[in-house]
């Protein structure tokens, strides 16, 4: 019985960090609190399909590689090629930085929470948006949200991080994140979505914060 079809397991890759610095530092540890995980096999990430709920997750560490997907693909109904990832998370993650930078506001081994959609100062555009499934799109507060990423084929690669949570589409390219491979599920495989973190912690604004990291398979 092919019951185990994916797991779809994140890495966070990190180099080692020379003299301290106030940006290009890694982190030690990325903490999220995952809802859900959808995969589309259209780059506009529509028709996605649920492959997990999770009502009340805690944090946790996408460093220590957890499995983040676990379904049954016995009858090969999900076999194809994906072209986008869903995931379902708080906007507020937390980051252990491996390094303290010289201003001083990382500080090594010690955890700061940082809002990845909110206010970010004032006038036209400094509100982030996210979009929902159902492509309701709705401001972002500088309190807890619950966001959906959209990790596409169809996002270009060096997109700016203003659009990361509403969906990409044939004309607006700058929408979502880059997804940098497919995903190709065939009867029951095992696949690794890989994070690639390396060198996003630094300073900005007065306060300890993390760069958005690349994302692909392998």
């Amino acid at each position: 019985m092919k019951y185990l079809w994916l797991a779809l397991i994140a890495y966070v890759f990190t180099a080692t960090t020379g003299n301290a610095a106030n940006s290009g530092l890694d982190p030690t540890k990325l903490e999220v609190k995952v809802y859900g995980v959808y995969i589309s096999k259209n780059e506009d990430c529509s028709s996605p399909v649920e492959t997990l709920s999770n009502a009340a997750p805690d944090y946790q560490d996408l460093l220590s590689a957890p499995t983040l997907v676990d379904k049954d693909n016995g009858d090969g109904s999900l076999n194809g090629t994906y072209k986008c990832v869903i995931i379902k998370m708080s906007d507020q993650i937390r980051v252990t930085p491996k390094t303290s930078t010289d201003g001083g506001m990382c500080v090594a081994g010690t955890a700061f929470v940082t809002g990845v959609c909110g206010v970010h100062g004032s006038g036209p555009g400094s509100t982030q948006q996210k979009q929902d499934l159902e492509g309701t799109i709705t401001d972002c507060t500088n309190n807890e949200d619950i966001v959906f990423i959209y990790i596409s084929r169809g996002t270009a690669t060096g997109s700016e991080g203003d659009y990361t949570f509403l969906t990409p589409t044939t004309t607006e390219t700058d929408r979502g994140v880059n997804l940098g491979a497919d995903l190709v599920i065939s009867g029951s495989q095992s696949s690794e979505f890989v994070i690639n973190a390396s060198g996003q912690v630094g300073e900005s604004e007065g306060a300890c914060g993390m760069e958005r990291p690349t994302f692909t398979f392998r």
